[in-house]
C-alpha cells in the first residue's frame, strides 16, 4: 500500500500521527529530521524543522519520497483553492512559466484520476520522453574506442601498444572513431532508469521503466560528470533534450533547490517564495502591453554610496521586478505570504519606503512601489502615501493582489499601471 500523505506549507506532523489514512512512524520522522545535502546550495534548515516527535516542513512546494516509503506532497497554502488536485494544477502552471525550473519540461502536464501522485506526474514526463526517444530509435554517435586488434585500424597508440603488446607483436592497440549507441546521452538515461526502478514509485511506474530498459539493453550505465553531458550535440539530438534535462534533474536533485542524501529516494522541492516571483515576472513579461520595459532582480543602486571616507557600494537594493514606462518606473517587490488584517509588516513597508526614496535619488522618476501579495480575502488594496509639509508626495506604497485561482489576473494587475 501507497504511504502518501497531502500537506500544505507550514503544516508539522508527528510519530503515532495518522494522516490521509497513513501512520508517521518513529523511521520515518527519524529519516526526516537527519535528510543529508546531496549537490544542493540548499539547507536542510531551509526545507522544515525538527520539532520534539515531529518536523514542521516550511514553504517548499512539491514531493519527497524518503527510504521509509512515506510519500510526503507539500501544497501551497492559498485563499480561494478548495482541494489539492487544484493546489497540484496551480503548482505545475507556475512551474511552466517559470524561468529558473527549465519551463519546457511542464508544456504537457497529464494529471488523471489514476495518476493524481506529484511524483508519478514528475516521473510519467520523464518516461514520456524516453517513449519518444524508443519509438523512434536511440540515435548513435561518433565516439573515440580504444581496442587491441590482430590489424591496424585507425591510430596506432604507441605508448599503450608497447605495454600492452610487450610479449604479443602481432597485436595492435587502437584508436579509432566508431558510430555508435552507448555514448554519454543514452547512458545518462539508462542510469537515470535504472535509478528510478530502486526508488520503487508505484507498479505502473516499475512497468513502464522494465518495458524501457531492453531499448537500452547494450548501453552502459557508468557515467562521467552528468553536469558536463548535454543534449545540444547537435540537431539529430533534438529529440533527446527534455529527457536528458529530466534526467540531471532527478540524478542531480536539480531543481531550484532540492534536498537528496542517504535518507532521501527522490525529492522534487520548490521554495514557493521564488516560484510565485518567478512566476509574476514571466506573466508580466510575455504578457506585456505598450512595450514596457520589465527587469527582474535589479541591483544597480546601494542604499548607501560611502562608508567613513571610502565610496563604496553598501546594502544593495534588489527589487524583484522593475516596471519602466516611457519615463516612468513602478517597482514590484513580490512576497509569498497570507496576509491578515492586520496588513503588511513594518519592515515590508520599510524596505519599499527605501526602494522609492532611494531611486528618487538618483534621478529615477518612480510613480509608486507595490507589495504584491497572493490574493487573501482579509486586507483591501490600500494606498500608503508619505507626504512632506508643505504637502507634496515622499512616497507612495501600494498593497496590491494576485488573484491566482482567477487566469484573468494580469489584466486586473496591468490596471495599476
Amino acid at each position: 500500500m501507497k504511504r502518501l500523505i497531502v500537506l500544505k506549507e507550514f503544516d508539522r506532523i508527528y510519530i503515532g500521527e495518522k494522516i490521509n489514512d497513513v501512520i508517521i512512524t518513529n523511521t520515518d520522522i527519524e529519516q526526516l529530521q537527519n535528510l543529508k545535502i546531496d549537490k544542493s546550495k540548499a539547507n536542510v534548515e531551509d526545507f522544515l524543522n525538527p520539532i520534539r516527535k515531529g518536523v514542521q516542513f516550511k514553504n517548499y512546494v512539491g514531493v519527497l519520497k524518503i527510504n521509509s516509503g512515506l510519500i510526503v506532497e507539500i501544497l501551497p497554502k492559498l485563499y480561494g483553492i478548495n482541494s489539492d488536485e487544484e493546489s497540484k494544477k496551480l503548482v505545475f502552471t507556475m512551474l511552466r512559466d517559470t524561468k529558473h525550473v527549465k519551463s519546457k519540461l511542464f508544456d504537457e502536464i497529464a494529471m488523471d484520476k489514476d495518476n493524481n501522485s506529484m511524483l508519478e506526474i514528475f516521473i510519467n514526463m520523464f518516461l514520456d520522453e524516453v517513449e519518444k526517444i524508443c519509438k523512434v530509435g536511440l540515435v548513435s554517435e561518433y565516439q573515440k574506442v580504444e581496442e587491441n586488434f590482430k590489424f591496424l585500424k585507425g591510430k596506432l597508440l604507441i605508448h599503450k601498444h608497447v605495454k600492452v603488446n610487450k610479449f604479443n607483436y602481432s597485436n595492435f592497440y587502437n584508436e579509432y572513431d566508431d558510430f555508435i549507441l552507448d555514448h554519454n546521452l543514452n547512458r545518462l538515461i539508462k542510469a537515470t532508469l535504472i535509478y528510478l526502478s530502486k526508488v520503487n514509485v508505484s507498479n505502473n511506474v516499475n512497468r513502464k521503466i522494465n518495458n524501457l530498459l531492453p531499448f537500452f539493453e547494450d548501453i552502459n550505465a557508468r557515467l562521467l560528470d552528468i553536469n558536463k553531458i548535454s543534449p545540444h550535440i547537435n540537431r539529430r539530438f533534438e529529440i533527446y533534450d527534455k529527457a536528458i534535462e529530466w534526467s540531471k534533474m532527478i540524478l542531480n536533485n536539480n531543481t531550484f533547490n532540492t534536498f537528496s542524501g542517504v535518507n532521501s529516494s527522490l525529492a522534487f522541492l520548490f521554495p514557493m517564495e521564488r516560484l510565485y516571483e518567478e512566476y509574476v515576472y514571466n506573466k508580466l513579461k510575455y504578457n506585456n502591453i505598450d512595450n514596457i520595459e520589465i527587469v527582474s532582480q535589479q541591483n544597480k543602486y546601494s542604499l548607501f554610496n560611502k562608508k567613513n571616507n571610502e565610496y563604496t557600494s553598501i546594502y544593495k537594493l534588489k527589487p524583484d521586478i522593475v516596471i519602466k514606462k516611457n519615463e516612468d518606473v513602478i517597482i514590484v517587490d513580490t512576497k509569498w505570504k497570507i496576509l491578515g488584517s492586520n496588513g503588511p509588516s513594518q519592515m515590508d513597508i520599510y524596505q519599499m519606503y527605501a526602494y522609492f526614496t532611494r531611486y528618487r535619488h538618483h534621478g529615477i522618476n518612480v510613480k509608486k512601489v507595490i507589495l504584491l501579495y497572493p490574493y487573501s480575502g482579509s486586507y483591501p488594496r490600500t494606498v500608503f502615501q508619505s507626504l512632506s509639509e508643505a504637502g507634496g508626495t515622499i512616497a507612495i506604497i501600494e498593497v496590491a493582489f494576485v488573484n491566482l485561482t482567477d487566469d484573468n489576473w494580469i489584466n486586473d494587475f496591468w490596471k495599476l499601471i
